[in-house]
């Protein structure tokens, strides 16, 4: 199998809060993996494909959420009971809050093995 992916993804159930404006209503997803570079989750909603959102993503050890913008990749309806799996392409994080997600995903990657 050819994997394209240039970063390891990682498996984790954080949790996050999307909207798409940056005030817009929150709704609560999870995460299922994530890169630096990338994002999955679940969510009740259809997000489209080509749509920016924004996302709060709730690291479990740390006390506030990274504040970061999501380009939707794409989204696929599973079942009515975990509704959608969406990819999202990281396009922006909050510039105080980068170093803090890094560190994040090291940590991960050191559990991993």
């Amino acid at each position: 199998m050819n994997n394209k992916r240039k970063v390891i993804r990682l498996e984790c159930g954080d949790f996050l809060d999307m909207r798409l404006s940056d005030k817009g209503e929150k709704i609560r997803g999870e995460v299922r993996d994530f890169s630096l570079m990338g994002i999955c989750f679940s969510s009740n909603k259809n997000w489209v494909k080509g749509q920016d959102i924004y996302i709060d993503y709730f690291m479990r050890d740390e006390l506030d959420a990274v504040r970061m913008r999501v380009e939707i990749i794409w989204s696929e309806f599973i079942d009515p009971d975990r509704g959608y799996f969406c990819g999202g392409k990281v396009i922006a994080i909050e510039e105080d809050k980068r170093e803090v997600f890094r560190q994040y995903y090291y940590r991960k990657l050191e559990e991993r093995t």
